[in-house]
This record gives C-alpha cells, structure tokens and sequence, in this order.
C-alpha cells in the first residue's frame, strides 16, 4: 500500500514513517500542501494521512483538493487541536477517519489493517 503523510511537524512524521513502515508500506512525507498535491499529480497512493492545520492550506480545503486530484484516495484526518464543530466539518467531507494526536501506535496499526482489508475488498 502507498501512503502519503502530509505533516509539517517532521519529528512527528518520521515517527508516523517508522512505525507504519515496518509494515512493509510504501511511505511518503511531504510537509506542505502545495508540495502533497504536486506529488499526488505525479504518483498514485491508497492512502492519505494529513495534518488538517498545516502552514499553508486548511484542512478542508486540502481535503477537497485531495479529492479532486484523486478521488479513489482514502483520506484519514490527524488534528492536535479537535473542537467537535471541527470534527463534524471534516468529516463531512467523506474521509476515512478522523484521529485526535498524538495516536496511540497499537490503534494506529489496527486502522492501517483495516484499511487495507477494506480497499483489498473493493478492489
């Protein structure tokens, strides 16, 4: 499975890197949006996990970018600030998951399984 991390925190997205990595997934960090949607163009990945407050973009709107670069991509949402007016917003824009940080490693790998298990069905 590819997997495209969008964080600006880098510490925090090479820990993502390490502990999804081990898995045997295909991992990509980029720490913007301007630099996640270039490379979305360029290559296709299964999986998004994405900062919705990065430096340059909302949430929101990069999710709906996301979408219309590539709308098969599953989307899971990562925040260290969740309000639950956030919440509701961001999932109504028909992502995958929504995860509070930091994220606990066990549930982390439990929804990377899932995940996987439920695109290896679809497709």
């Amino acid at each position: 499975m590819n997997i495209l991390i969008i964080e600006h925190d880098m510490s925090y997205a090479q820990w993502l890197k390490k502990n999804i990595g081990v898995r045997g997934y295909r991992i990509e960090i980029r720490s913007n949006a301007q630099e996640a949607q270039n490379r979305l163009r360029q290559k296709s990945f299964d999986l998004v996990l994405v900062n919705i407050f990065l430096p340059d973009s909302t949430g929101s709107l990069l999710i709906s970018k996301i979408k219309t670069i590539s709308p098969k991509v599953g989307i899971i949402a990562m925040t260290d600030r969740n309000s639950r007016e956030l919440e509701m917003q961001i999932r109504s824009l028909d992502i995958l998951y929504y995860m509070i940080k930091p994220i606990d490693k066990k549930y982390l790998t439990h929804l990377l399984d899932h995940v996987e298990k439920k695109s290896v069905s679809v497709g």
